[in-house]
């Protein structure tokens, strides 16, 4: 409960005062509330970023015995086609472990600790590694990717390459996903 006297009259020795008795256990009990809640959902976010970090564990392991048995497996006799899936099945490992980055950073974005890595990537092989993480699925509709880089555009540029590189193979992939026919651009 809350009082609160006011005095009435001029003067601090006024002859009158009242008071207003005001119930403010609603009020309270409502800030204990949103207190147990904000707890509550601070410990959920730490048991998903514990959670994700297990798992990444987990996923990473195999992902890194197919990196290494296909790094192997290029390291033999094999024809042209066979070289291509080979390299392929390569990088989308490598693509996966860029994915499993991304979820672990997502616990980081909501810690506030997440930083880009700022470093000189070639940018042209990133496209077309990118291009060619999509090319299957695109080959299997019928569509044509098409990769237009102008000249200018520098060969070395500062930036992310994981971070660039997923950005484009969500976006390619999207191009694809929602183009019935014809060809997909990739301008840069």
């Amino acid at each position: 409960i809350r009082i609160r006297l006011h005095h009435v009259g001029k003067g601090a020795f006024s002859p009158f005062i009242f008071g207003i008795l005001e119930d403010i256990t609603r009020t309270k009990r409502g800030e204990e509330r949103l207190l147990r809640q904000k707890e509550e959902a601070e410990k959920a976010t730490q048991i998903k970023s514990a959670f994700l970090a297990n798992m990444s564990h987990e996923i990473r392991t195999p992902i890194h015995t197919i990196t290494g048995m296909t790094d192997l497996l290029l390291e033999t006799r094999l024809d042209e086609e066979q070289k291509e899936y080979a390299t392929q099945v390569k990088y989308a490992s490598e693509v996966l472990i860029g994915l499993i980055n991304d979820i672990l950073d997502f616990s980081k974005i909501e810690a506030g600790k997440l930083s880009l890595e700022i470093i000189q990537c070639n940018l042209i092989p990133l496209v077309e590694e990118a291009v060619e993480m999509v090319s299957l699925l695109a080959h299997k509709k019928g569509l044509e990717i098409i990769i237009d880089i102008a000249k200018d555009v520098p060969s070395w540029v500062l930036g992310d390459p994981v971070r660039l590189r997923q950005i484009l193979i969500n976006l390619i992939n999207n191009a694809v996903k929602f183009t019935q026919q014809g060809e997909v651009l990739i301008r840069v």
